[in-house]
């Protein structure tokens, strides 16, 4: 299984890992550059290791998002993964202080 990860890189070098990941309840969260729901959030960490620090849960939008006390996620294989939502990440999360986000 190829984890649905990437590394986003700043102009100054800084760099973070995005995950996608799925909420255990089966959460659907909705998307407005892609109109419609989706079960999928991204996990930002400050880098690719089990003990980086964590930054926190976002929709496909970049808005961070609060679970209830007690959820839990699990990271998504890249195969099971739309295109659409795949492209969102890879363009719609570079925020123009962006060098690159590559997968990983």
């Amino acid at each position: 299984m190829t984890t649905a990860a990437w590394i986003r890189t700043a102009f100054d070098d800084s760099s973070e890992c995005l995950r996608l990941v799925t909420v255990d309840h089966g959460d659907q969260f909705f998307c407005d550059d892609l109109g419609g729901d989706y079960p999928y959030l991204v996990q930002v960490t400050s880098g690719p290791e089990v003990g980086d620090d964590f930054v926190g849960l976002f929709d496909l939008d970049g808005c961070e998002v609060r679970l209830a006390s007690g959820q839990s996620w699990q990271t998504v294989s890249r195969e099971s993964v739309p295109e659409a939502v795949i492209d969102q990440i890879e363009t719609g999360w570079d925020t123009g202080s962006i060098a690159s986000i590559e997968p990983i």
